[in-house]
């Protein structure tokens, strides 16, 4: 058993008063406060760890940020290329009707050619002919 001294100031005498408490308390106690003193340093350690995590999530977003950030800018160079690559397109496809245009234009000269020259062929055959028969 273990004794805690309890004084009282009294004007006539002072006395002491012995308050008798059972060991196992006295040790559940004690274990308690030992127990107390470590849930303090695990509480400052967390705490300690929160700042940290804290400050972790503060740069973590100052990066997600800045990735969002880039990825707007690359939305938009990528979004001028789909219009320059659909005006390309447009282009090709117009370049493409002309070709074909003027290759259908050239095989009608070309038939006009052959034509023409097949009669002028003719028409000289003819007058050689009649100036020979004359």
């Amino acid at each position: 058993m273990c004794a805690i001294l309890v004084r009282t100031v009294c004007v006539s005498q002072p006395k002491i008063d012995t308050i008798c408490l059972p060991t196992q308390k006295v040790r559940e106690l004690v274990t308690y406060k030992e127990q107390k003193r470590e849930l303090d340093k695990k509480v400052i350690e967390l705490n300690n760890t929160v700042f940290l995590l804290n400050a972790n999530a503060v740069d973590y977003m100052r990066q997600v940020d800045a990735f969002r950030t880039k990825d707007s800018i690359n939305n938009h160079i990528q979004a001028g290329f789909t219009r320059e690559i659909l005006l390309k397109n447009d282009e090709i496809k117009y370049l493409t009707d002309a070709v074909k245009t003027r290759e259908k234009w050239l095989r009608k000269e070309k038939n006009k050619k052959k034509t023409v020259s097949f009669l002028a062929l003719a028409a000289i055959g003819a007058v050689t002919y009649l100036y020979i028969t004359k």
